[in-house]
């Protein structure tokens, strides 16, 4: 089976959510999707990305879209369901479920019922952005994420697109980048199709071999920890990031989900192995320059800092040294952890 670059998918272009490794997160997007929606936030743009986006649906509010509150985001119905994103006007509401990569499961009726209930003096438009083409769901429309960012891209001054001394305008021209990358995610070009077809026995017994490594690397990770730090129980699971398989290693000894994650990252001659390790750290009093346990490491903080975490700053190309590393790295962060004040 000969692989041709005209096969294999492009590799799109980095932007600054994506250089982090971690992968897409829905609720982060929605949070960023509904600044730009809201007209009387500082990005600059007023009313015109919320324009583009009713443009899709055919439909015109109003002459001017003004806002009688700020934006909803996550609105909780009567049964404790959420909308996304839900944009309210003097007369007019505009309610927005996001998918891109999450199926299409929601309560849309009950969603629509309370709206009519919330909204009933208002002219109500429901909206499904999505990555997949389709039927309207009930009163929802659907609108897909290349329609969306066609009309931003036609119908938004190009004058405020590509201003240069507005930060927002540069954050949104990337932030579009990445919704393009992770909408078009999902396409395939015929000749890959073709290319599926022809080999797919093939392609799934690789694809078989691959698990197969994968399973043997948690394995000789396992063996490896464990010899570590002298017969603790171990425990793991296997997660789909943007860079590749992550390989979470837990201990019962560690608390809450602390874990150190091998992340399996692949280049065009072969593989790069990182490690990551991620402690729960209740205690917010405890600053950032009191954590480091060992050299050479990035660190970042998740959930309020409640989260503290760290990735080598290295990579291996080499199973072996990445599972000696491994091991080096788990002695002085299990130290660390039973240094660290109980939760």
């Amino acid at each position: 089976m000969q692989l041709s670059h005209r096969v294999l998918p492009k590799k799109p272009e980095p932007t600054i959510f994506s250089i982090g490794t971690k992968a897409y997160f829905e609720n982060p997007t929605s949070d960023i999707l509904a600044f730009y929606l809201d007209p009387i936030k500082p990005h600059g743009f007023g009313a015109n990305v919320l324009e583009a986006l009713l443009w899709c649906a055919d439909q015109c509010l109003t002459n001017k879209l003004t806002l009688a509150r700020t934006t909803h985001r996550e609105l909780t119905t009567d049964t404790g369901s959420r909308i996304d994103i839900v944009i309210e006007g003097n007369d007019w509401v505009v309610a927005i479920e996001n998918k891109i990569h999450a199926t299409e499961s929601n309560p849309f009726d009950e969603y629509t019922g309370h709206l009519e209930r919330t909204y009933a003096t208002k002219k109500i438009l429901t909206i499904l952005l999505s990555a997949r083409p389709g039927e309207d769901i009930g009163a929802w429309k659907r609108i897909t994420y290349k329609e969306f960012l066609d009309s931003v891209r036609k119908r938004v001054p190009t004058s405020m697109l590509e201003d240069s001394a507005n930060k927002w305008a540069i954050f949104f021209r990337d932030f579009l980048l990445s919704l393009e990358t992770e909408a078009t995610l999902m396409e395939i070009e015929p000749s890959q199709t073709d290319f599926v077809e022809q080999h797919y026995g093939t392609i799934v017994q690789l694809c078989e071999l691959v698990e197969s490594y994968h399973k043997h690397l948690i394995d000789e990770a396992t063996m490896n920890l464990t010899s570590a730090l002298l017969n603790v129980k171990v425990r793991s699971k296997v997660e789909q990031w943007d860079a590749g398989p992550a390989l979470r290693f837990y201990m019962d000894s560690w608390p809450s989900e602390s874990n150190i994650t091998l992340v399996v990252g692949s280049k065009e001659t072969g593989l790069d192995f990182w490690l990551q390790a991620y402690a729960y750290i209740a205690d917010q009093s405890i600053k950032t320059g009191e954590l480091t346990f060992a050299p050479n490491l990035e660190y970042w903080t998740e959930t309020r800092g409640s989260w503290r975490c760290w990735r080598t700053i290295g990579k291996w190309s080499s199973r072996a040294d990445v599972l000696r590393e491994l091991g080096k790295l788990a002695v002085v962060f299990n130290q660390f952890l039973l240094e660290m004040p109980p939760i």
